[in-house]
């Protein structure tokens, strides 16, 4: 008994094939019931199978699956996706997703790998961690291409989605299926047939554990569909339609298959071509990458003694920018620019608004020292005016000067004193008073 892989089809999402599921019912069935399997586990031979295969310009195609110890320079990985994918091994042999994404980013780490070649004959599978699979295929630093001969469905599908270039064996492969289904097991009429009463015996407080199940058992399937269907199949759409955005027929997100002649028009995939044909075109489009970075890394600089303020603002130590794509930087170094430039910003407006306070006082000060001058000017002319009246002979009008001529202190209050007589006769003929 396979205990996870027994779980999975009694309570699993599936992203499969039901041709698939109907042909290997003899061998679900022993998986349910317990029986023993006895199951051989296949040999990985690719890479043994797909030597000497050459690139268009003659040269020798090294070729490589991901248990080899060690990949030779410029190879191309062949990694297999077929039979049905469960998330974890199966004890007969087949690969889980969890091990062929451990597989896909060894391929991506190795410096000696320059593309990737999916071979697919697979019907799809269980439907965790293919949404996260997919994501590291098209994320991919270098090019993926997928293969398939029989079978690119359900799950397979999107992950082919994710892949740069989808090929097909034969015009009569089939592509497609996008949808989830899950298998659904009620035992306990089996179980009643052998005199066996089941029983299900729940805590006060779980009132909504196993719900969704309670009520598909009586036949109510909208809130298993609603809560866990639905949602793996909204991801699964939107995901496939963000990755091939050509693909326009709504059948193709309502579950229909197609043959592969036909998918390529609905831009499901992109040509039909061999196995080696295909990790030829991977070889080429691996090295075009690789040729672009070289090319790439050639035209770029440290501005390590150029844009200081630039690089103290991001608190970086140098900069590379491409000559032709310019330069790039991180969201948090976008952040701590923005910052600056609103902390600039707000210091420009300050400066401005000081500059205007400036300007103001400065005109201000004009105009009083305007006035000053303009005072100080009549104030001489009186004091010229006055001495000239004070050097009168008797007969005329002498006007003091000013306290001195006053005697002691009734002098000193009387030059004080506005309303003095002398000081108005002086404001009245001269506009001056010399007590205001």
């Amino acid at each position: 008994m396979l205990p996870h892989l027994a779980h999975s089809i009694y309570y699993g999402v599936w992203m499969i094939d039901e041709s698939f599921v109907h042909a290997n019912f003899p061998l679900i069935e022993k998986v349910i019931t317990g029986e023993t399997i006895e199951v051989k586990a296949p040999k990985l031979e690719i890479g043994l199978t797909l030597s000497g295969i050459q690139a268009s310009a003659g040269e020798r195609i090294n070729v490589a699956h991901v248990g080899s110890d060690s990949f030779k320079s410029n190879s191309v990985a062949v990694l297999p996706l077929q039979n049905a994918i469960t998330k974890r091994d199966m004890f007969c042999g087949p690969a889980g997703t969890l091990t062929m994404m451990n597989w896909h980013k060894r391929a991506m780490n190795d410096d000696n790998v320059i593309a990737v070649v999916y071979d697919v004959d697979c019907p799809g599978g269980e439907a965790t961690m293919i949404e996260p699979f997919a994501q590291a295929i098209q994320s991919s630093t270098k090019p993926v291409l997928f293969h398939f001969s029989g079978l690119n469905t359900s799950a397979a599908f999107w992950l082919s989605c994710a892949a740069q270039e989808v090929y097909a064996s034969e015009g009569t492969d089939t592509i497609g299926s996008c949808g989830v289904m899950m298998t659904f097991l009620d035992i306990i009429p089996a179980l009643e047939e052998k005199k066996i009463k089941y029983h299900e015996i729940y805590a006060d407080q779980s009132k909504q554990k196993n719900k969704l199940f309670a009520e598909a058992r009586k036949g109510n399937y909208e809130p298993l569909k609603k809560q866990l269907l639905n949602p793996f199949a909204e991801k699964f759409i939107a995901s496939i339609k963000e990755m091939r955005p050509g693909m326009k027929n709504p059948d193709i997100f309502e579950g229909a298959t197609f043959n592969a002649k036909d998918a390529i028009g609905l831009g499901m995939m992109d040509g039909i071509m061999s196995l080696e044909a295909t990790i030829q075109r991977a070889y080429e489009l691996g090295q075009e990458k690789r040729k672009s970075f070289s090319n790439s890394n050639k035209k770029t600089s440290a501005m390590s003694k150029k844009h200081v303020n630039l690089l103290a603002t991001i608190s970086a130590e140098q900069l590379v920018v491409d000559e032709e794509k310019g330069s790039y930087l991180q969201a948090t170094e976008l952040d701590a620019v923005e910052a600056a430039l609103a902390t600039a910003s707000g210091t420009q407006q300050q400066l401005t608004a000081l500059q205007e306070e400036l300007s103001t006082l400065k005109a201000t000060h004009k105009t009083v020292t305007d006035s000053v001058a303009a005072k100080d000017q009549r104030i001489t002319e009186l004091e010229a005016e006055n001495e000239a009246l004070g050097k009168k002979p008797a007969g005329g009008t002498a006007v003091s000067k000013g306290k001195d001529h006053l005697p002691g202190a009734q002098a000193e209050e009387d030059f004080n004193d506005p309303e003095h007589p002398t000081n108005k006769e002086l404001e009245a003929k001269y506009g001056f008073n010399p007590a205001k």
